[in-house]
């Protein structure tokens, strides 16, 4: 296996190249952004490539690039750069959490990164530059497209499909044989029992203050 430039000098590139560093066989030997993000030469003691030369320094025949970037402008800022990265040539670097449950049959596409606890039932097809952080629960003959974001505690009934450029709140609710338009966003802890359409924002009824009330009027 190659080792990797992560490409991102936020949060996440951090927590990335710690679970490289603490799970993986792969060694991380750069970061990389765009020029025009760049204010110091290291980023967690590794030297930072512009993205614009990264070929210069870090051959795609050598490295892969891991992508650390988040749910930013619905995944578009993710797609942007998995796009221009292949385009260079490079392979797009997976990451698996050993924690995970992954059935032997799912169909896996490239650099997707499941996090810890993941489950994966059988007949399961997802797409490329998908984001599955902590705890998601995909039930069986789900297809998921590209450039989604799974926040944590996820849960995906069976029979789902999920297009392209979603972001799926923590904790939130998708039934059985509901369809996910592209670009939807479903807010922290709602369940989605409908289809969606493009853009469409689901969220949960709000959660209000109880006026008049103490803690202590209630068994618990």
């Amino acid at each position: 296996m190659k080792d990797l430039v992560i490409v991102g000098t936020g949060s996440f590139a951090t927590l990335m190249k710690f679970y490289i560093t603490q799970y993986d066989t792969r060694k991380v030997v750069a970061f990389s952004v765009e020029q025009a993000y760049i204010n110091e030469p290291f980023f967690e003691g590794i030297p930072i490539c512009p993205l614009e030369r990264l070929t210069e320094y870090y051959s795609a025949d050598v490295y892969d690039v891991l992508l650390a970037i988040g749910a930013k402008d619905m995944n578009k800022l993710r797609e942007r750069l998995f796009h221009f990265c292949k385009e260079k040539g490079y392979h797009i670097a997976s990451f698996v959490h050993p924690s995970c449950l992954i059935s032997p049959d799912a169909q896996i596409g490239e650099g997707n990164i499941f996090l810890e606890n993941i489950l994966i039932q059988p007949f399961v097809k997802i797409g490329n530059g998908n984001l599955f952080w902590d705890h998601v629960a995909i039930s069986h003959n789900e297809t998921i497209g590209d450039f989604n974001t799974m926040a944590g505690g996820v849960g995906l009934s069976g029979f789902i499909k999920i297009g392209n450029n979603c972001y799926i709140g923590k904790y939130s609710m998708v039934f059985d044989n509901v369809s996910i338009a592209d670009y939807t966003l479903v807010g922290a802890g709602a369940h989605v029992k409908n289809d969606t359409q493009e853009y469409d924002v689901i969220v949960p009824a709000r959660s209000v203050l109880l006026e008049g009330r103490k803690s202590t009027d209630f068994k618990v």
